[in-house]
């Protein structure tokens, strides 16, 4: 990783990485109020979310990763975003979040959720080139082009599927891009002999699949009970009446 500093501020020292990463999540946070603000949604709220998810999102990864590292912290440690991160917390954390903020505006999740993730691919995209152009990540060409590929069918699927299912195919293809980063990665994040990224993206695949069986699987129920219910108002309700006057007839 190229460790000068592209500025310096004082105490504060902006690295290249550290722009383009908050370059990316602009450019995520953009793309999901410009979507969420085209569904009808508040633009105020919209940002409220984006905040609280963000916030969360920090606070998750932080905390797992202090708590993997075995060691004690306290709450100053808590602030040092650049000395450790996990991602699979900030994710779960901000996720939850997310849910808890759409239950209370009475909004719909999985429509926001859709547009949540179309911005979060598009917005990984940049991030991950961003650590192959600082050397970073070594590998990270492969994500860059993995996630702007999920982004590009997010974006065709998005409109022409029932809500949710674009969220839960996020999960399962982020999964798998997760699987391939841990794979390349020559320094791996194990913790009492488990390999983390590993474990995570195999959760969050499975997650992926099964909501998306799930869905597709109460999508055939339900319009199984609705054909029950227009053939049942369709058929007599005496039968040996309705003959009995047909063949008077």
């Amino acid at each position: 990783m190229n460790s000068e500093a592209l500025l310096n501020l004082g105490p504060v020292n902006v690295y290249t990485f550290g722009l383009i990463l908050g370059f990316s999540y602009l450019l995520a946070v953009f793309y999901f109020w410009r979507l969420g603000k085209g569904q009808g949604f508040s633009s105020e709220s919209l940002l409220d979310m984006v905040f609280l998810s963000s916030l969360f999102g920090l606070l998750g990864g932080r905390v797992s990763f202090l708590i993997f590292q075995g060691a004690g912290f306290g709450w100053a440690d808590l602030f040092r975003i650049g000395e450790g991160f996990f991602w699979a917390g900030a994710f779960i954390l901000g996720l939850a979040a997310f849910a808890v903020f759409s239950w209370a505006k009475k909004w719909s999740f999985f429509v926001l959720a859709d547009s949540a993730v179309l911005a979060l691919a598009l917005g990984q995209a940049f991030g991950y080139f961003g650590a192959e152009f600082t050397d970073y990540l070594p590998f990270a060409f492969y994500l860059s082009i993995g996630y702007l590929f999920l982004f590009a069918l997010l974006r065709y699927l998005k409109g022409r599927l029932d809500p949710g299912l674009v969220f839960f195919a996020y999960l399962s293809f982020s999964g798998g891009l997760i699987g391939l980063a841990e794979w390349l990665r020559p320094d791996k994040a194990v913790w009492q002999g488990v390999n983390l990224n590993h474990l995570a993206g195999i959760l969050l695949g499975g997650a992926g699949v099964l909501g998306v069986a799930f869905l597709l699987i109460s999508k055939r129920r339900a319009r199984r009970r609705s054909q029950t219910n227009q053939e049942s108002l369709l058929r007599p309700r005496n039968p040996l009446r309705y003959k009995e006057s047909k063949n008077a007839g």
